[in-house]
């Protein structure tokens, strides 16, 4: 969220609300399609890096949804490929809860009970934490999507929920900055409520149009 938003909304209108696994058929896509597509894609590379990229993580849920997600896929050849999930935000506060992976037990009410098992553990003061496992996969930072340059070289960018403030100009400003920071054939997620329209629309083709998820045509 840009900070000129600051002077007209309340703090807790520029809060993000998220959790994990919001919206089950955009990670039932990832688990069923668009992680395994990206596994055979790198097969053949000698070196085998995924680079995932979730824009507006707040306090890290999604970011740990998708790991986890990879996890399941890989199993044990997890090891096999260099993976980096990347979250940023601008609320810091939100982000020091990220990067702990320290979460109450009503927060994790959408998370399936074996991965709760496999991969959270109970902390002392009865809250669970994120595995080591799963926490190296992610990496946590401060970035304002206006102001900073995007992260670049990403097979996947989750943007969801974060533009419904905006005008389409700015809308449409920031998507085509993420067209920028994907690899050719590169995903895009957006929320529910959110569509690519005009000019950036032509950039992507449509790979779910009921769960919004588009793939980057190449120049």
């Amino acid at each position: 969220m840009i900070f000129w938003l600051k002077k007209f909304l309340k703090k807790e209108d520029l809060t993000a609300v998220t959790e994990f696994f919001r919206d089950a058929g955009v990670f039932s896509l990832l688990e069923e399609k668009i992680i395994p597509d990206l596994i055979i894609s790198k097969q053949s590379k000698k070196q085998r890096f995924i680079r995932v990229w979730s824009a507006g993580c707040a306090a890290g849920e999604e970011s740990y949804s998708i790991a986890m997600i990879f996890a399941e896929v890989l199993g044990n050849k997890l090891d096999d490929f260099f993976i980096s999930i990347y979250g940023t935000d601008i609320d810091r506060e939100s982000l020091i809860v990220a990067k702990t992976g320290e979460y109450d037990i009503k927060k994790i009410k959408n998370v399936p009970e074996k991965y709760i098992k496999k991969y959270f553990i109970r902390s002392n003061n009865d809250k669970l934490v994120i595995s080591l496992k799963i926490r190296n996969l992610c990496k946590f930072k401060f970035l304002d999507l206006f102001k900073d340059k995007p992260l670049l070289k990403n097979d996947v960018v989750l943007c969801r929920n974060v533009v419904i403030y905006f005008t389409r100009e700015q809308r449409d400003k920031l998507f085509d900055k993420i067209y920028s920071s994907l690899n050719s054939n590169g995903y895009f997620i957006v929320g529910k409520s959110e569509v690519l329209t005009g000019g950036i629309f032509k950039k992507f083709k449509v790979v779910d149009s009921k769960e919004r998820v588009y793939s980057k045509i190449p120049v």
